[in-house]
Protein backbone atom coordinates (compact mmCIF):
# COMPACT_ATOMS: atom_id res chain seq x y z
CA UNK A 1 0.00 0.00 0.00
CA UNK A 2 1.21 3.78 -0.98
CA UNK A 3 0.56 6.78 0.75
CA UNK A 4 0.89 10.26 -0.56
CA UNK A 5 2.33 12.96 2.22
CA UNK A 6 2.15 16.29 1.62
CA UNK A 7 4.92 18.47 1.99
CA UNK A 8 3.28 20.29 4.73
CA UNK A 9 2.71 17.34 6.91
CA UNK A 10 6.20 16.04 6.46
CA UNK A 11 7.19 19.20 8.56
CA UNK A 12 5.21 18.15 11.13
CA UNK A 13 6.09 14.50 11.03
CA UNK A 14 9.40 14.95 11.12
CA UNK A 15 9.52 16.83 14.58
CA UNK A 16 7.39 13.95 15.46
CA UNK A 17 9.55 11.29 14.49
CA UNK A 18 13.08 13.04 15.75
CA UNK A 19 11.09 13.10 19.11
CA UNK A 20 9.80 9.40 19.45
CA UNK A 21 13.15 8.47 18.58
CA UNK A 22 14.13 9.94 21.40
CA UNK A 23 11.49 8.65 23.90
CA UNK A 24 11.80 4.98 22.70
CA UNK A 25 15.63 4.97 23.94
CA UNK A 26 16.73 4.09 20.13
CA UNK A 27 19.36 6.51 18.37
CA UNK A 28 17.72 10.13 17.75
CA UNK A 29 17.22 11.17 14.02
CA UNK A 30 16.67 14.09 12.16
CA UNK A 31 15.30 14.14 8.52
CA UNK A 32 17.45 16.37 6.41
CA UNK A 33 16.15 18.05 2.91
CA UNK A 34 18.21 19.07 0.15
CA UNK A 35 15.33 19.97 -2.69
CA UNK A 36 12.92 17.36 -2.63
CA UNK A 37 15.36 14.17 -1.43
CA UNK A 38 14.89 13.62 2.71
CA UNK A 39 17.23 11.54 4.08
CA UNK A 40 17.65 10.40 8.11
CA UNK A 41 21.04 11.00 10.13
CA UNK A 42 21.86 10.82 13.62
CA UNK A 43 20.90 13.97 15.47
CA UNK A 44 23.18 15.80 17.85
CA UNK A 45 21.95 15.47 21.84
CA UNK A 46 22.01 19.33 22.11
CA UNK A 47 18.79 19.35 19.55
CA UNK A 48 15.49 20.67 21.12
CA UNK A 49 12.22 19.06 19.23
CA UNK A 50 8.60 18.48 20.49
CA UNK A 51 6.84 18.85 23.58
CA UNK A 52 7.14 16.85 26.09
CA UNK A 53 4.57 15.34 28.91
CA UNK A 54 6.19 17.55 32.05
CA UNK A 55 3.79 17.25 35.07
CA UNK A 56 4.37 20.33 36.42
CA UNK A 57 6.59 22.95 36.10
CA UNK A 58 7.75 24.82 39.15
CA UNK A 59 9.92 28.29 38.63
CA UNK A 60 12.35 29.61 41.88
CA UNK A 61 14.01 32.90 41.03
CA UNK A 62 13.10 36.95 41.09
CA UNK A 63 11.57 39.48 38.61
CA UNK A 64 12.86 37.64 35.68
CA UNK A 65 10.99 35.17 36.27
CA UNK A 66 8.16 36.58 38.07
CA UNK A 67 5.00 37.04 35.84
CA UNK A 68 4.91 40.30 34.17
CA UNK A 69 1.25 40.19 33.62
CA UNK A 70 0.54 40.10 37.13
CA UNK A 71 1.08 42.52 39.96
CA UNK A 72 4.62 44.21 38.28
CA UNK A 73 2.13 44.85 35.53
CA UNK A 74 4.99 45.36 32.81
CA UNK A 75 5.31 47.01 29.53
CA UNK A 76 2.89 50.32 29.68
CA UNK A 77 0.96 50.46 26.61
CA UNK A 78 2.64 47.26 25.67
CA UNK A 79 1.78 45.47 28.34
CA UNK A 80 -0.46 42.65 26.43
CA UNK A 81 3.21 41.93 24.34
CA UNK A 82 4.78 42.00 27.31
CA UNK A 83 5.95 38.71 28.45
CA UNK A 84 8.29 36.79 30.80
CA UNK A 85 10.12 33.64 29.58
CA UNK A 86 7.68 31.86 32.08
CA UNK A 87 4.65 33.44 30.61
CA UNK A 88 5.91 32.28 26.87
CA UNK A 89 6.23 28.60 27.76
CA UNK A 90 3.15 28.42 29.67
CA UNK A 91 0.49 30.33 27.03
CA UNK A 92 2.38 28.92 23.73
CA UNK A 93 4.36 25.87 24.76
CA UNK A 94 1.61 24.67 27.11
CA UNK A 95 3.71 23.95 30.10
CA UNK A 96 2.22 23.75 33.07
CA UNK A 97 2.90 25.97 35.64
CA UNK A 98 -0.48 25.75 37.58
CA UNK A 99 -3.68 27.61 37.49
CA UNK A 100 -3.48 31.01 37.92
CA UNK A 101 -4.61 33.04 40.90
CA UNK A 102 -4.00 35.19 43.98
CA UNK A 103 -2.32 34.00 46.74
CA UNK A 104 -1.43 35.16 50.57
CA UNK A 105 1.96 36.44 51.24
CA UNK A 106 5.00 36.11 49.76
CA UNK A 107 3.11 34.71 47.00
CA UNK A 108 1.17 37.28 44.62
CA UNK A 109 -0.28 36.45 41.73
CA UNK A 110 0.88 34.76 39.15
CA UNK A 111 0.84 30.51 37.90
CA UNK A 112 0.73 28.41 40.59
CA UNK A 113 4.23 26.62 40.59
CA UNK A 114 5.78 29.89 40.10
CA UNK A 115 7.53 31.04 42.94
CA UNK A 116 9.79 33.55 41.71
CA UNK A 117 8.96 36.69 43.33
CA UNK A 118 9.98 40.28 42.24
CA UNK A 119 13.26 41.72 44.15
CA UNK A 120 14.53 38.17 45.75
CA UNK A 121 17.88 36.96 45.56
CA UNK A 122 19.44 33.56 46.22
CA UNK A 123 19.11 33.82 49.82
CA UNK A 124 15.54 33.93 49.33
CA UNK A 125 15.13 30.69 47.40
CA UNK A 126 15.85 29.58 51.32
CA UNK A 127 14.38 32.66 53.30
CA UNK A 128 11.50 33.32 51.62
CA UNK A 129 10.30 29.58 51.11
CA UNK A 130 10.48 29.86 47.95
CA UNK A 131 12.27 25.89 47.59
CA UNK A 132 10.25 24.52 50.46
CA UNK A 133 7.37 25.38 48.57
CA UNK A 134 7.99 23.94 45.29
CA UNK A 135 9.23 20.84 47.83
CA UNK A 136 5.92 20.15 48.73
CA UNK A 137 4.40 20.52 45.41
CA UNK A 138 7.20 17.92 44.48
CA UNK A 139 6.13 15.57 47.24
CA UNK A 140 2.72 16.45 46.49
CA UNK A 141 3.01 14.73 42.96
CA UNK A 142 2.20 17.97 41.29
CA UNK A 143 5.52 18.96 40.06
CA UNK A 144 8.33 17.05 37.86
CA UNK A 145 10.43 19.84 36.69
CA UNK A 146 12.23 22.71 38.49
CA UNK A 147 13.69 25.60 37.08
CA UNK A 148 15.94 27.84 39.38
CA UNK A 149 16.55 31.47 38.07
CA UNK A 150 17.58 33.34 40.79
CA UNK A 151 20.99 36.09 41.37
CA UNK A 152 20.71 38.62 39.34
CA UNK A 153 19.47 41.06 42.78
CA UNK A 154 22.71 39.90 44.09
CA UNK A 155 25.02 42.44 41.69
CA UNK A 156 22.62 44.69 40.67
CA UNK A 157 22.35 48.52 40.54
CA UNK A 158 18.83 49.03 42.26
CA UNK A 159 19.87 48.21 45.42
CA UNK A 160 23.48 48.64 45.48
CA UNK A 161 24.90 45.36 45.62
CA UNK A 162 26.73 46.31 42.60
CA UNK A 163 27.98 49.77 43.80
CA UNK A 164 29.30 47.82 47.08
CA UNK A 165 31.65 45.84 45.21
CA UNK A 166 32.43 48.46 42.02
CA UNK A 167 33.66 51.06 44.26
CA UNK A 168 35.43 48.98 46.97
CA UNK A 169 32.89 49.23 50.06
CA UNK A 170 33.06 45.47 50.21
CA UNK A 171 35.90 44.51 51.12
CA UNK A 172 37.52 41.42 49.28
CA UNK A 173 36.72 39.78 52.31
CA UNK A 174 33.39 40.48 52.64
CA UNK A 175 33.38 39.90 48.72
CA UNK A 176 34.61 35.88 49.82
CA UNK A 177 32.29 35.78 52.43
CA UNK A 178 29.27 37.14 49.66
CA UNK A 179 29.91 34.28 47.63
CA UNK A 180 29.98 31.96 49.99
CA UNK A 181 26.55 32.88 51.03
CA UNK A 182 25.57 32.87 47.80
CA UNK A 183 26.45 28.97 47.16
CA UNK A 184 25.10 27.65 50.57
CA UNK A 185 21.82 29.11 49.76
CA UNK A 186 21.72 27.76 46.17
CA UNK A 187 23.21 24.44 48.10
CA UNK A 188 20.24 24.47 50.36
CA UNK A 189 17.88 24.57 47.95
CA UNK A 190 18.74 22.45 45.48
CA UNK A 191 19.08 20.09 48.74
CA UNK A 192 15.61 20.71 49.66
CA UNK A 193 14.11 20.25 46.05
CA UNK A 194 16.00 16.99 46.10
CA UNK A 195 14.97 15.55 49.16
CA UNK A 196 11.32 15.61 48.39
CA UNK A 197 11.21 13.38 45.68
CA UNK A 198 12.16 12.40 42.44
CA UNK A 199 12.57 15.37 40.58
CA UNK A 200 14.13 17.24 37.49
CA UNK A 201 16.03 20.24 38.61
CA UNK A 202 18.12 22.91 35.70
CA UNK A 203 19.72 25.62 37.92
CA UNK A 204 21.02 28.51 36.19
CA UNK A 205 24.26 30.63 36.67
CA UNK A 206 24.34 34.81 37.28
CA UNK A 207 24.48 36.83 34.31
CA UNK A 208 26.51 39.86 34.25
CA UNK A 209 25.32 42.95 33.31
CA UNK A 210 28.71 44.99 33.40
CA UNK A 211 28.61 45.42 29.42
CA UNK A 212 25.39 46.58 29.09
CA UNK A 213 25.27 50.06 27.95
CA UNK A 214 23.10 51.12 31.25
CA UNK A 215 25.99 49.91 33.72
CA UNK A 216 29.05 51.20 31.42
CA UNK A 217 27.42 54.92 31.72
CA UNK A 218 26.87 54.30 35.64
CA UNK A 219 30.03 52.31 36.67
CA UNK A 220 32.66 53.84 33.73
CA UNK A 221 35.97 52.35 35.15
CA UNK A 222 36.42 49.16 33.33
CA UNK A 223 38.86 47.61 36.51
CA UNK A 224 36.22 48.52 38.86
CA UNK A 225 33.49 47.16 36.68
CA UNK A 226 36.31 43.38 36.25
CA UNK A 227 35.78 43.09 40.31
CA UNK A 228 32.37 42.89 40.27
CA UNK A 229 32.75 40.21 37.23
CA UNK A 230 34.92 38.35 39.18
CA UNK A 231 32.90 37.88 42.10
CA UNK A 232 30.35 36.82 39.46
CA UNK A 233 31.87 34.25 37.97
CA UNK A 234 33.57 32.94 41.36
CA UNK A 235 30.08 32.69 42.34
CA UNK A 236 29.22 30.90 39.33
CA UNK A 237 31.91 28.44 39.52
CA UNK A 238 30.50 27.64 43.53
CA UNK A 239 26.90 27.15 41.81
CA UNK A 240 28.50 24.57 39.33
CA UNK A 241 30.63 22.98 42.18
CA UNK A 242 27.13 22.59 44.59
CA UNK A 243 25.12 21.25 41.19
CA UNK A 244 27.76 19.11 39.59
CA UNK A 245 27.69 17.27 43.03
CA UNK A 246 24.29 16.97 42.70
CA UNK A 247 24.10 15.74 39.81
CA UNK A 248 22.04 18.41 38.63
CA UNK A 249 22.31 20.15 35.45
CA UNK A 250 23.68 24.19 35.08
CA UNK A 251 21.78 26.37 32.45
CA UNK A 252 24.90 28.50 31.73
CA UNK A 253 23.18 32.23 31.30
CA UNK A 254 26.25 33.94 31.98
CA UNK A 255 27.51 32.51 28.53
CA UNK A 256 23.95 32.94 26.85
CA UNK A 257 23.55 36.40 27.93
CA UNK A 258 27.80 37.27 26.48
CA UNK A 259 26.87 35.40 23.29
CA UNK A 260 24.01 37.54 22.60
CA UNK A 261 26.04 40.63 23.25
CA UNK A 262 28.82 39.38 20.70
CA UNK A 263 25.60 39.04 18.00
CA UNK A 264 24.96 43.01 18.21
CA UNK A 265 25.79 44.80 15.45
CA UNK A 266 27.97 47.73 15.40
CA UNK A 267 25.43 50.03 15.51
CA UNK A 268 24.41 48.57 18.75
CA UNK A 269 20.91 46.14 17.63
CA UNK A 270 20.62 42.54 18.11
CA UNK A 271 18.92 40.91 14.97
CA UNK A 272 15.99 38.86 15.30
CA UNK A 273 13.84 37.64 12.24
CA UNK A 274 15.24 40.34 10.18
CA UNK A 275 13.84 42.98 12.60
CA UNK A 276 16.27 45.51 14.82
CA UNK A 277 16.36 45.03 18.14
CA UNK A 278 17.99 47.96 20.09
CA UNK A 279 20.26 47.39 22.97
CA UNK A 280 21.53 51.04 23.31
CA UNK A 281 18.54 52.04 25.45
CA UNK A 282 15.23 50.44 27.23
CA UNK A 283 12.31 50.98 25.68
CA UNK A 284 8.43 49.15 26.43
CA UNK A 285 8.12 49.15 22.87
CA UNK A 286 8.97 45.71 21.40
CA UNK A 287 12.05 46.86 19.53
CA UNK A 288 14.09 46.95 22.65
CA UNK A 289 16.45 43.86 24.18
CA UNK A 290 15.14 45.51 27.73
CA UNK A 291 12.03 47.44 29.00
CA UNK A 292 12.36 51.31 30.00
CA UNK A 293 13.48 50.50 33.60
CA UNK A 294 16.74 49.49 31.75
CA UNK A 295 16.90 45.80 33.76
CA UNK A 296 13.88 43.42 32.49
CA UNK A 297 13.84 42.11 29.42
CA UNK A 298 11.46 42.67 26.72
CA UNK A 299 9.30 40.01 24.92
CA UNK A 300 11.94 39.18 22.35
CA UNK A 301 14.87 38.47 24.42
CA UNK A 302 12.67 36.54 26.76
CA UNK A 303 11.54 34.13 24.27
CA UNK A 304 15.66 33.57 23.60
CA UNK A 305 15.81 32.94 26.76
CA UNK A 306 12.54 30.54 26.68
CA UNK A 307 14.56 28.79 23.92
CA UNK A 308 17.82 28.79 25.67
CA UNK A 309 16.05 26.77 28.66
CA UNK A 310 13.72 24.54 26.28
CA UNK A 311 17.70 23.69 24.87
CA UNK A 312 19.26 22.79 28.04
CA UNK A 313 16.41 20.88 29.42
CA UNK A 314 16.10 18.61 26.17
CA UNK A 315 20.46 18.27 26.23
CA UNK A 316 20.44 17.58 30.34
CA UNK A 317 17.22 15.49 30.50
CA UNK A 318 15.72 14.59 27.08
CA UNK A 319 12.72 17.00 27.55
CA UNK A 320 11.56 17.96 24.23
CA UNK A 321 9.79 21.03 23.69
CA UNK A 322 9.35 22.83 20.43
CA UNK A 323 11.71 25.86 20.35
CA UNK A 324 9.84 29.17 19.57
CA UNK A 325 11.14 30.41 15.77
CA UNK A 326 12.33 33.94 15.41
CA UNK A 327 9.00 34.49 13.35
CA UNK A 328 6.90 33.54 16.47
CA UNK A 329 8.90 35.42 19.56
CA UNK A 330 8.02 38.91 16.78
CA UNK A 331 4.85 37.78 16.87
CA UNK A 332 3.91 37.38 20.58
CA UNK A 333 5.90 40.16 21.57
CA UNK A 334 3.47 42.47 19.17
CA UNK A 335 5.90 43.02 15.92
CA UNK A 336 4.23 41.96 12.59
CA UNK A 337 6.42 39.68 10.57
CA UNK A 338 7.53 41.76 7.42
CA UNK A 339 6.85 38.34 5.54
CA UNK A 340 7.05 35.21 5.44
CA UNK A 341 9.87 32.74 5.16
CA UNK A 342 7.94 30.74 1.94
CA UNK A 343 6.07 33.03 -0.31
CA UNK A 344 3.53 29.72 -0.46
CA UNK A 345 3.22 29.10 3.64
CA UNK A 346 1.71 32.24 4.61
CA UNK A 347 1.65 32.93 8.71
CA UNK A 348 -1.95 31.93 9.15
CA UNK A 349 -1.35 28.55 7.34
CA UNK A 350 -1.67 25.35 9.25
CA UNK A 351 1.68 23.89 9.60
CA UNK A 352 3.35 27.73 9.71
CA UNK A 353 5.07 26.82 12.56
CA UNK A 354 6.59 23.26 12.27
CA UNK A 355 7.47 24.47 8.53
CA UNK A 356 9.16 27.51 10.07
CA UNK A 357 10.87 25.17 12.84
CA UNK A 358 11.79 22.89 10.61
CA UNK A 359 13.47 25.81 8.23
CA UNK A 360 15.44 27.27 11.13
CA UNK A 361 16.71 24.20 12.07
CA UNK A 362 18.03 23.58 9.09
CA UNK A 363 16.63 20.61 8.11
CA UNK A 364 14.84 22.42 4.91
CA UNK A 365 15.74 25.07 2.60
CA UNK A 366 12.47 24.42 0.67
CA UNK A 367 11.81 23.19 -3.06
CA UNK A 368 13.24 26.28 -4.93
CA UNK A 369 15.39 29.02 -3.75
CA UNK A 370 14.32 31.91 -6.28
CA UNK A 371 11.51 32.98 -5.33
CA UNK A 372 11.73 30.44 -1.94
CA UNK A 373 8.73 28.02 -1.87
CA UNK A 374 8.41 25.03 0.56
CA UNK A 375 5.58 23.44 -2.17
CA UNK A 376 3.34 22.64 0.89
CA UNK A 377 0.75 20.62 -1.19
CA UNK A 378 3.58 18.61 -3.00
CA UNK A 379 3.73 15.00 -1.95
CA UNK A 380 7.12 13.14 -0.54
CA UNK A 381 7.56 10.41 -2.37
CA UNK A 382 8.54 6.78 -1.46
CA UNK A 383 11.87 7.61 -2.97
CA UNK A 384 12.39 10.76 -0.72
CA UNK A 385 11.83 8.53 2.12
CA UNK A 386 14.50 6.69 1.83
Amino acid sequence: MFFKIQKSFFARFALILTSLSGMLGVEPIRVVSSGSVHTFEPLSENTPLLQSSILGLAVLGDSSSDEYRADDDRGGAYSETTLSWVELLTRYRDLPTGPWGTRTEPRRTGYEYNWARSGSRIADLVRQGQAEGAAAQIAGGKVNTVVIMSGENDFTIWNGTYEEIYSGTLSDTGVQTKINGIVSNMSAALDTLQQAGPVRILAANIIDKGSSPVYQQTYPDALKRQRVTNAILAANEGIQAAASQRGIPVLDLYTFIRSVEASVDPDGYLHVGGEPISTLTGGNEPHHVLLEDDMHGGTVIEGLIANEVIRRLHEAYGVSIVPFTEAEILTYAGIASTSPTFGDVPTDHLFYTYIQAVYEAGITAGCTQSPRLYCPDGTVTRAQMA
